[in-house]
């Protein structure tokens, strides 16, 4: 496994790309799929919720929201602590380094 810092580091560092191009929390699931795909890693994480919605009678779309579940300042601490003390189970590093990067370097604003 990767060190505990690497996820926490990673974890904030998504969470502040995501923030700086499309906002979070998310206002409505109309978002880029790199967006989804980089809150779906801090949901992994356990620092943020996603949360479906549904349209309205005329609209039987399913849009999915996303919210901090932690104090964003707290991200990278939280993270570490979690993957340090072995008791959750955390996706593949470099799963979260790809959607770190898909989100840092993607050019939709």
């Amino acid at each position: 496994m990767a060190r505990p810092e690497l996820y926490g580091a990673l974890a904030a560092a998504i969470l502040q790309d995501a923030t700086i191009r499309w906002g979070l929390p998310a206002p409505d699931g109309h978002r880029h799929f790199t967006f989804a795909a980089a809150c779906d890693v801090l949901v992994s994480l356990g620092v943020a919720e996603a949360v479906d919605t549904y349209g309205s009678d005329y609209d039987a779309s399913v849009y999915r929201q996303y919210r901090l579940a932690v104090d964003g300042n707290k991200t990278a601490a939280v993270v570490a602590e979690r993957a340090s003390s072995g008791a959750f189970d955390m996706p593949p590093i470099d799963e979260v380094l790809a959607a770190w990067l898909a989100c840092a370097f993607s050019s939709s604003w």
